[in-house]
């Protein structure tokens, strides 16, 4: 089943704030159907960065957008710290 325009909306809102990159969790928060995200990284359409983390696009995953990856990956709570920190 296509993803809603309030979906497909909600999802692009998100990536841009989190550089192109989401969790499994986000995607269900957004009630996108697993069968929708695994047809995406079938397709190409999305990359698998870590377990449970993706990013949206199907090209190369920027510096920002693997310190996002590695924050989704750990998991609630999860900060970037140290020279991290200082990079951003």
């Amino acid at each position: 089943m296509p993803m809603s325009p309030t979906q497909a909306s909600a999802l692009a809102a998100l990536a841009a704030r989190q550089s192109n990159v989401v969790s499994a969790a986000q995607s269900a928060v957004l009630a996108l159907e697993r069968g929708w995200v695994r047809a995406a990284l079938r397709g190409g359409r999305w990359q698998r960065v870590h377990p449970g983390v993706y990013a949206v696009h199907n090209g190369p995953v920027s510096d920002l957008g693997h310190v996002w990856s590695a924050v989704l990956y750990a998991g609630e709570g999860a900060v970037a710290s140290h020279a991290t920190a200082a990079w951003l």
